[in-house]
């Protein structure tokens, strides 16, 4: 199996994994449909295609090879989150990305509007994939929050109460 199927997998067992903690905490989620594209032509037919959606809030999530419980232990000070030229070009951005440490299963969030502005550009090699992107975005450490406070802001967003009083049609 190539290592592009593998991730591509593995991918789908951590947006699972996401899912199912914020389902656990009492909010509905929806997993988009997990297509390969042909080629890495058709990469843009997937650029609005959030990997969860909680209501109408978009979240990506990554699989992380790192070690970490929270953001205070991420080994590094910045955090790649994916190839500038793709975000730039997104009409919809996700509400958060969230980060999965594969050895620990602790899950950091970077909330997007709000961190944003503090994003850099930089290159760098992919080390697993020995892959050169353009230009990729990284957001300081201090950007992140620990998954509960990601879950209390998603609970404070879409309050059970409203969401009861708006499906009794």
């Amino acid at each position: 199996m190539k290592l592009f199927d593998r991730d591509f997998i593995a991918a789908g067992e951590y947006e699972l994994y996401v899912a199912a903690l914020i389902y656990r905490a009492g909010l509905p989620v929806c997993l988009e449909r997990r297509v390969i594209a042909e080629s890495a032509a058709f990469r843009d037919d997937f650029l609005e295609q959030m990997d969860i959606w909680v209501y109408s809030d978009g979240v990506e999530v990554k699989g992380l090879h790192k070690t970490f419980t929270s953001p205070d232990d991420y080994p590094f000070d910045d955090i790649w989150i994916g190839d500038a030229s793709r975000w730039d070009r997104r009409k919809k951005t996700p509400l958060a990305v969230a980060l999965v440490s594969i050895p620990t299963e602790a899950v950091i969030v970077l909330p997007v509007a709000r961190t944003r502005p503090l994003w850099s550009q930089a290159s760098a090699v992919d080390g697993r994939r020995g892959m050169l992107p353009n230009v990729s975005y990284a957001a300081p450490r201090s950007c992140f929050i620990t998954w509960e406070q990601f879950i209390d802001g998603l609970q404070r967003r879409w309050p059970l109460s409203s969401v009861q009083e708006g499906a009794t049609t």
